[in-house]
């Protein structure tokens, strides 16, 4: 098979190692494939590919899409290395407001995370870096969601050797307040 799969401490994460063959020609790997992955357990519908190309020191995050317009995503490294962070926001979950964070690079450990429905999702570049990412549901606008990446609220431990640069958007994100009820009501 080509893909490890690792269940994490938080329900419904699971941490991705793709294995990639190489020759005089280079490398192959397969990214996705469903009966593998449905095999783990991760059945989801993919709708949406993305692909974001970060600078070194880039911050991108914390985001979601608010329910019914809930993403459950599958995140790849293809280039580079990030702390990828996620944040639970389903109110009735044992880690309910934890953030669980994963090295991602395709180069050593894990290259791929998958997140289900009702996580705020984010990552630090420590390289420049390429993060490929398939979404549940298409992006909608008006269900766009985010909340700072140093609010006290979560207290994450970014511990980043670096200041990050932010979008003017995630600059300007307030802090959520301390009753925010979560998502995926």
């Amino acid at each position: 098979m080509p893909f490890e799969f690792e269940k994490t401490p938080f329900e419904g994460i699971v941490a991705i190692r793709i294995k990639s063959f190489e020759d005089n020609r280079g490398s192959f790997a397969e990214l996705y494939k469903k009966s593998d992955f449905y095999k783990a357990g991760i059945n989801s519908d993919f709708t949406q590919e993305n692909i974001s190309i970060s600078c070194s020191k880039t911050l991108r995050g914390m985001h979601w899409q608010a329910y019914p317009h809930s993403q459950a995503k599958l995140v790849y490294c293809l280039s580079g290395n990030i702390l990828d962070v996620v944040t639970d926001l389903r109110p009735t979950s044992k880690t309910f407001l934890k953030t669980f964070m994963i090295k991602l690079s395709p180069c050593e450990g894990f290259n791929a995370l998958y997140i289900p429905e009702g996580f705020a999702h984010g990552f630090a570049a420590f390289t420049q870096s390429a993060v490929l990412y398939r979404t549940t549901g298409e992006y909608c606008p008006q269900a766009e969601r985010g909340f700072r990446y140093d609010d006290p609220l979560f207290a994450i431990p970014w511990d980043l050797p670096f200041t990050p640069i932010l979008s003017k958007k995630d600059n300007e994100r307030k802090a959520l307040s301390k009753d925010f009820p979560g998502d995926l009501r």
